[in-house]
């Protein structure tokens, strides 16, 4: 068993940039994810530790090991690939994963080994690749564009855009402090709601202005953090789960309003409301019992202690 490093990675086809400078530390028995859309480069990445893409240029170790001109054969890894020509279904992958396990290897890489399962199957090999991680504790690289992968699997997930790297952290920390736009939207289902707004003066503390019927007020405890955003265009940010019914008191930090739904969903143990503000769609999770109907005024609460506002120039979270 091996941590794995890289440095200042690049790999370009053709001219054209497939990953963009990348540095990643991965400590010997982490299982780490790299998630993110296609095209984003993470495959290029994990091959490029695997040895079967050169690097354009920088460094990569496993171990003490500098690796760039060792032979896949010959730097003790073990790789789970997407597709495998033994066996039908799950169990193809099942072999796969018992040959890399066999081999005892310093790393295991797997490169969107699920994608091709149907759902059922997908989360029972999903139960299973944790299980086997528990019990041997081999540092893993799993590459996946599945959210709920990297979000039930990693130790750290990588979020990977356009050939960067947007934000390494526990699942935790990508979900509820997001440092990008981009990692803000792409992190949860449904997405985050993301809606133009200003930030105005209103006393001694501020409001989001989402429109002309709809304005929010600041949490104390963020007055001081968005105070130098005052006049600002901003982009206001708020997952569907803290937009939910009223349930007759309004809990600190939050506020209630009223929305006229224009789409209702149910999911079996909640069900998605939709409404309009100022022209964009946005999304609630409500308890089915208290859901209304399409065409009809709904009582909703925002928890407000969850909201972020992002800067549209640069795309940070403020």
């Amino acid at each position: 068993m091996a941590q794995v490093a890289l440095r200042n990675i690049v790999k370009t086809f053709d001219r054209t940039p497939a990953v963009r400078g990348i540095n990643l530390d991965i400590p010997d028995r982490e299982f780490i994810v790299l998630v993110g859309p296609s095209g984003c480069g993470k495959s290029t990445t994990l091959r490029m530790i695997a040895g079967l893409e050169e690097a354009t240029s920088g460094e990569i170790f496993i171990g003490d090991q500098l690796v760039n001109d060792v032979p896949p054969k010959d730097r003790d890894i073990a790789m789970v690939f997407q597709n495998y020509a033994l066996y039908p279904g799950g169990q193809r992958q099942r072999v796969a994963m018992g040959r890399a396990i066999v081999r005892n290897p310093k790393v295991f890489l797997f490169d969107e080994p699920l994608s091709n399962l149907d759902a059922k199957l997908r989360v029972q090999m999903r139960t299973e690749i944790k299980k086997i991680h528990q019990q041997v504790t081999t540092t893993t690289v799993y590459v996946t564009h599945d959210q709920v992968e990297a979000m039930t699997l990693a130790d750290r997930v990588v979020i990977m855009n356009a050939g960067r790297i947007d934000q390494i952290g526990t699942p935790h920390e990508v979900y509820h402090t997001p440092k990008t736009q981009f990692v803000a939207g792409f992190i949860g289902s449904p997405t985050m709601n993301m809606l133009p707004c200003r930030l105005v003066e209103n006393g001694n503390g501020l409001t989001v202005r989402l429109s002309d019927w709809l304005s929010f007020p600041v949490p104390p405890s963020r007055v001081d953090r968005y105070r130098p955003q005052v006049g600002s265009e901003l982009t206001f940010g708020l997952r569907p789960e803290h937009i939910i019914e009223w349930r007759g008191d309004v809990p600190p930090g939050a506020a209630a309003f009223e929305a006229r739904l224009d789409v209702v969903e149910p999911m079996g143990m909640e069900t998605m409301v939709y409404f309009i503000v100022d022209g964009v769609e946005v999304c609630g999770r409500v308890n089915p019992a208290s859901a209304g109907r399409v065409g009809e005024s709904m009582r909703l609460v925002a928890d407000l202690n969850q909201m972020h506002l992002i800067d549209p120039r640069t795309e940070l979270v403020v």
